[in-house]
């Protein structure tokens, strides 16, 4: 039986008709025999929640500085978006079923990071130690589709804030996914960003240092397939990036060998 991993960004299924379609998707998936788990993250939706708060969002090396009262924030929105994940699941059929990470894995905190020579400790900040491969196939027995929220917690119990690209990877590598999949904003990889058609349907991690060198992979693609990056150093076999806010683009097809997106492999 195959099974799937979807990360969903934080901006990718923001729109309802995006991410009523593809809850449908995920369904027909499931209909088919198709074993499905969706980790996510909501980095929008945590600044605009920590402003609200009267807390300046602060990020080192892209994690995000996480004290007591940060954390707290970043909790209780992406338990929020969690809850109405699963309940757009819930209304296309499938029998999802809401998790924070620490029900799934172990996780241990991160050390500082090394910014000119000096450390900053980026407190309630973690990783991903260890995945609990049969909590995660009990669900699947029962026949429930987990949707996990990157809330971690180490060995005393302390709750970490997890990227949701390493929670993501951890979940996909331990479980030995046939595919990981990033559903983002983008269409894949292209070698031109003005035109959609120009879509690379396959590339391997050389090739894409190769365009970054080039300038063709620029900008706001660097930090997409460098999550899919960290996916395959741990230990994922390929990572396909696509666009969930293309009506064109049928996610459930994925499962056929179709070439939606772009698939990305070591190489």
């Amino acid at each position: 039986m195959s099974t799937f991993l979807f990360k969903i960004g934080g901006n990718a299924l923001s729109d309802a008709k995006d991410r009523r379609r593809f809850c449908d998707a995920v369904s027909t998936m499931i209909d088919s025999g198709t074993r499905v788990i969706i980790v996510h993250g909501g980095g929008p939706e945590i600044n605009k929640a920590l402003e609200m708060k009267g807390i300046q969002p602060k990020k080192v090396n892209g994690l995000r500085v996480t004290d007591k009262d940060t954390l707290d924030v970043v909790e209780g929105t992406l338990s929020s978006i969690n809850g109405s994940l699963v309940r757009s699941l819930k209304r296309s059929g499938v029998k999802a079923l809401g998790v924070p990470g620490y029900v799934v894995a172990l996780c241990k905190r991160k050390e500082p990071s090394i910014i000119d020579g000096t450390a900053i400790d980026l407190m309630y900040v973690g990783d991903v130690s260890s995945v609990d491969i049969d909590a995660i196939e009990g669900l699947f027995d029962n026949g429930i589709t987990p949707v996990i929220y990157p809330i971690g917690a180490d060995e005393n119990g302390d709750h970490l804030n997890i990227n949701a690209d390493s929670m993501a990877s951890g979940v996909a590598s331990a479980l030995r996914c046939d595919e990981m999949v990033q559903i983002t904003d983008v269409p894949g990889v292209l070698m031109d960003v003005k035109d959609p058609s120009s879509k690379i349907d396959e590339i391997t991690l050389i090739e894409v240092d190769e365009l970054i060198r080039k300038g063709i992979i620029s900008g706001g693609m660097i930090p997409k397939v460098e999550a899919c990056r960290e996916a395959l150093g741990a230990g994922v076999e390929k990572v396909r990036m696509m666009n969930g806010k293309d009506d064109r683009i049928i996610i459930s097809d994925i499962t056929s060998g179709s070439k939606e997106g772009t698939i990305i492999r070591r190489g």
